[in-house]
């Protein structure tokens, strides 16, 4: 005959979660939980430091622009490559007459304008320094940038010697109409960047990577109406 079944253990009894508002005076009440979003449980291992050029010479201030002369650097570029509705003025001068540019011995002013005589645009200007360099360390400062539909702010850079994007194009602040804000990397040929070093230190991941038909941080760019090579935007 077959042995009889075991009893059933009996269910253990709940114990109730104490409401901190009815602990006594005496015992002590438990943090409150962190704001969202929580901080992670462990800190992000710190960079490696950062090791100066042969020499021991280190890093030395080559070009600056600040106070009233913060423009004197600059190059104002008309040429609207997004064909959008800008209308670029065409020196501080005139971006100055305009209102769309202004330096004064704390800060310099860039923004949007009045209407232009050229239909669905406004009067504006996007500025490039008259320098440029090879190997380089690039600070800038911001007290304010406009953010919302219909504005472009970017600060990134640009090769030179070939059109783009054969040349490289590395946007370090870009706000895109509402979104937030994005760096990318833009190439005219193949380039794939290493996954591992790109995570290397937090998760970066590839905003672009479904605009580039699931090609993980391929900054390689071609724009056009049927193309899926954007750039890689690690973020």
């Amino acid at each position: 005959a077959p042995a009889p079944a075991p009893a059933p253990a009996p269910a253990p009894t709940p114990v109730p979660t104490p409401d901190p508002t009815q602990l006594p005076p005496s015992l002590p009440r438990p943090p409150a939980p962190a704001p969202w979003p929580r901080p992670p449980s462990a800190p992000a291992p710190a960079p490696p430091p950062v090791v100066p050029p042969a020499g021991g010479g280190g890093y030395v201030l080559d070009w600056e622009a600040k106070g009233k002369s913060f423009f004197d650097g600059f190059n104002f570029d008309t040429f609207d490559g997004n064909h959008g509705a800008s209308h670029y003025m065409a020196s501080y001068e005139e971006a100055k007459a305009a209102g769309v540019a202004y330096a004064s011995e704390s800060y310099a002013i860039l923004q949007a304008g009045t209407k232009s005589e050229y239909r669905f645009k406004r009067k504006t200007a996007k500025i490039s320094t008259a320098k440029a360099w090879k190997h380089f360390f690039a600070a800038m400062k911001f007290t304010h940038v406009p953010y919302g539909c219909g504005v472009w702010p970017a600060f990134f850079t640009l090769g030179t010697g070939a059109q783009w994007p054969m040349a490289g194009e590395m946007d370090i602040l870009e706000y895109v109409n509402d979104a937030g804000s994005m760096t990318s990397f833009h190439t005219g040929k193949q380039c794939q960047l290493n996954p591992a070093e790109v995570n290397r230190y937090r998760p970066m991941p590839d905003a672009n990577m479904r605009s580039n038909a699931g090609s993980l941080y391929n900054c390689h760019t071609e724009y056009c109406d049927t193309c899926t090579s954007l750039g890689c935007a690690p973020n």
